[in-house]
């Protein structure tokens, strides 16, 4: 039976981040598959597989809660283009995926309410567990 991973510590820049629970995905940045069918005559095929590395990036997403410190945070992040390390990792079960050179992709929107949130998408280098 496993396990499943929902409380993470996360840490940005060795510094932990308190998250919005349920809120962090990741991809591990192996790229995608690419299926290629070919004609082999008389109405045979034949397909190919390759790995096409143009999306062999990490991707780690989560939110925070919209405060002045996670504010500050964000610009943080923004501006650190390409020098982010994000670890996530669960002491109980032996979890870590690690992915450094990571950049926020995009100024994220901040929802000013009582339970406004942020959310960001990194993307950067492969993880390393």
């Amino acid at each position: 039976m496993g396990i499943q991973e929902n409380n993470l510590t996360l840490e940005v820049n060795d510094v932990q981040v308190a998250y919005v629970p349920n809120s962090i995905k990741y991809r591990d940045g192996k790229g995608s598959v690419m299926v290629n069918v070919n004609a082999a005559g008389g109405g045979a095929t034949t397909v190919t597989h390759s790995i096409d590395l143009e999306n062999a990036k990490g991707m780690v997403s989560f939110q925070l809660r919209m405060t002045q410190e996670n504010d500050a945070l964000v610009r943080g992040y923004f501006t650190n283009i390409g020098a982010n390390t994000i670890r996530m990792s669960n002491n109980t079960t032996g979890f870590t995926k690690v992915f450094s050179g990571m950049s926020l992709i995009e100024d994220p929107d901040r929802e000013l309410s009582a339970d406004g949130i942020i959310d960001l998408t990194f993307e950067g280098n492969g993880a390393v567990a």
